[in-house]
Formats: C-alpha cells, structure tokens, sequence
C-alpha cells in the first residue's frame, strides 16, 4: 500500500478514520477530501485544503461515479456520520483504493 496513509488514523474494518491534522497532511501530499455535508451546512465552514470535491450525501448514490476513482479521497462531514456512510457506499462500489502512486512532495 501507498505510504499516504503509513501511521495515519484508526483502522475499522476497510475504512480509515483520520484527525483533522492527518486529513491535512495526506492532503498536502495528494488526497481530496469529498465533502458530503449538504450545502446549508458547508457554506458555514469550508476545509482549508486546495482539493474538495462538494458532493452532498443527498445526490451522492445518484452522482459517485464523477468522483475519481484514480485518487485517493477522504470522505468528510461535520460529525462523521454521513462520511462513514458514504465511504461504505464507495466500497461497495469499486472505490476499493486509489490506483495512482502516491505523490512525494510534502
């Protein structure tokens, strides 16, 4: 596995649950975070990072296949919830991992 992710988060099960700073950090390196927070709800506070994809939990099982599949991507919201269930969704639909080698500058 891509060293993205060496020594990041907590392990459950096939998912990955990062800190705030982890989700920074992998980040930097190349991650995209997808927000799936409804519009109301993101438009209050914004990730700080240059890569989101808005894709709100609402149009998510009608509208994933835009996400790349090529990338890796972290899952996000404001309690957790909804990411996780997202991010289950994604696994079960062929979003086991990005394919892309991970990036080495940061």
């Amino acid at each position: 596995m891509c060293d993205l992710f060496k020594n990041k988060g907590i392990r459950n099960n096939k998912l990955l649950s990062l800190s705030g700073k982890d989700t920074l950090e992998v980040c930097k390196r190349g991650a995209i975070i997808v927000d799936v927070r409804e519009e109301y709800l993101n438009s209050y506070k914004m990730f700080g990072v240059d890569k989101v994809i808005y894709l709100p939990k609402s149009r998510f099982e009608k509208d994933y296949k835009t996400l790349p599949m090529d990338e890796f991507l972290v899952i996000a919201d404001s309690a957790g919830l909804k990411s996780s269930e997202a991010a289950h969704f994604l696994l079960r639909n062929g979003f086991e991992k990005g394919s892309k080698p991970c990036r080495r500058n940061g």
